[in-house]
Protein backbone atom coordinates (compact mmCIF):
# COMPACT_ATOMS: atom_id res chain seq x y z
CA UNK A 1 0.00 0.00 0.00
CA UNK A 2 1.36 3.26 -0.83
CA UNK A 3 1.29 5.91 2.10
CA UNK A 4 -1.63 8.24 2.41
CA UNK A 5 -2.18 11.90 3.25
CA UNK A 6 -4.96 10.67 5.73
CA UNK A 7 -7.30 8.20 6.82
CA UNK A 8 -10.79 8.77 7.46
CA UNK A 9 -12.68 6.76 10.01
CA UNK A 10 -16.67 6.71 10.45
CA UNK A 11 -16.01 5.23 13.72
CA UNK A 12 -18.10 4.16 17.07
CA UNK A 13 -15.82 5.34 20.27
CA UNK A 14 -16.96 2.51 22.71
CA UNK A 15 -17.85 4.15 26.53
CA UNK A 16 -14.42 3.24 28.02
CA UNK A 17 -12.20 4.91 25.76
CA UNK A 18 -8.67 4.58 26.73
CA UNK A 19 -9.39 0.73 27.27
CA UNK A 20 -11.02 -0.02 24.03
CA UNK A 21 -10.88 2.71 21.33
CA UNK A 22 -12.05 2.86 17.60
CA UNK A 23 -14.77 0.40 16.94
CA UNK A 24 -16.27 -0.09 12.68
CA UNK A 25 -18.99 -2.83 11.76
CA UNK A 26 -16.95 -5.77 10.92
CA UNK A 27 -13.76 -7.59 11.45
CA UNK A 28 -12.89 -6.98 7.91
CA UNK A 29 -13.25 -3.47 7.64
CA UNK A 30 -11.68 -3.08 11.04
CA UNK A 31 -8.29 -5.26 9.75
CA UNK A 32 -8.75 -2.78 6.56
CA UNK A 33 -8.85 0.49 8.51
CA UNK A 34 -5.55 -0.94 10.75
CA UNK A 35 -4.16 -1.50 7.55
CA UNK A 36 -4.42 1.39 5.78
CA UNK A 37 -4.15 3.74 9.58
CA UNK A 38 -0.72 2.36 9.63
CA UNK A 39 0.48 3.76 6.57
CA UNK A 40 -1.30 7.23 6.41
CA UNK A 41 0.61 10.51 8.36
CA UNK A 42 -3.10 11.73 9.26
CA UNK A 43 -5.94 9.60 10.93
CA UNK A 44 -9.02 11.41 11.65
CA UNK A 45 -11.84 9.88 13.35
CA UNK A 46 -15.89 11.38 12.39
CA UNK A 47 -17.99 10.34 15.14
CA UNK A 48 -21.29 11.82 15.81
CA UNK A 49 -23.72 11.82 19.21
CA UNK A 50 -25.06 8.60 18.27
CA UNK A 51 -21.50 6.54 17.69
CA UNK A 52 -19.18 8.46 20.51
CA UNK A 53 -19.79 6.30 23.78
CA UNK A 54 -21.66 3.55 22.12
CA UNK A 55 -20.13 -0.27 21.59
CA UNK A 56 -19.34 -1.30 18.14
CA UNK A 57 -18.37 -5.08 16.66
CA UNK A 58 -14.94 -4.98 15.47
CA UNK A 59 -12.02 -2.57 16.77
CA UNK A 60 -10.17 -0.59 14.51
CA UNK A 61 -7.98 0.66 16.62
CA UNK A 62 -6.94 2.98 19.94
CA UNK A 63 -8.74 5.87 20.03
CA UNK A 64 -4.98 7.99 21.05
CA UNK A 65 -3.66 6.74 17.56
CA UNK A 66 -6.18 9.48 16.09
CA UNK A 67 -4.78 12.88 14.97
CA UNK A 68 -7.61 14.56 14.84
CA UNK A 69 -11.85 13.45 16.04
CA UNK A 70 -14.47 15.61 14.51
CA UNK A 71 -17.89 15.22 16.57
CA UNK A 72 -21.06 17.04 16.63
CA UNK A 73 -22.45 19.84 19.29
CA UNK A 74 -24.76 17.32 21.56
CA UNK A 75 -21.60 14.72 21.98
CA UNK A 76 -21.03 13.80 25.61
CA UNK A 77 -19.09 16.79 26.86
CA UNK A 78 -17.05 14.18 29.31
CA UNK A 79 -16.22 11.77 26.41
CA UNK A 80 -14.64 14.68 24.37
CA UNK A 81 -12.60 15.78 27.50
CA UNK A 82 -11.12 12.02 27.95
CA UNK A 83 -10.40 11.87 24.28
CA UNK A 84 -8.60 15.48 24.60
CA UNK A 85 -6.25 14.28 27.64
CA UNK A 86 -5.05 12.02 24.78
CA UNK A 87 -3.96 13.93 22.97
CA UNK A 88 -6.33 13.69 20.17
CA UNK A 89 -7.52 17.27 19.14
CA UNK A 90 -11.56 17.10 18.69
CA UNK A 91 -13.62 19.53 16.49
CA UNK A 92 -17.26 20.15 17.60
CA UNK A 93 -18.75 20.89 14.53
CA UNK A 94 -21.89 23.54 14.85
CA UNK A 95 -25.11 22.32 13.53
Amino acid sequence: MDKYSSFLFQNGIKQNIIEFGVFVATPEVGAFGRAVAQVSRRRIGIATLHSLGNDGFAKAGRIEDLDLLITDQDADPEAIVRIEALGVKVIVAQL
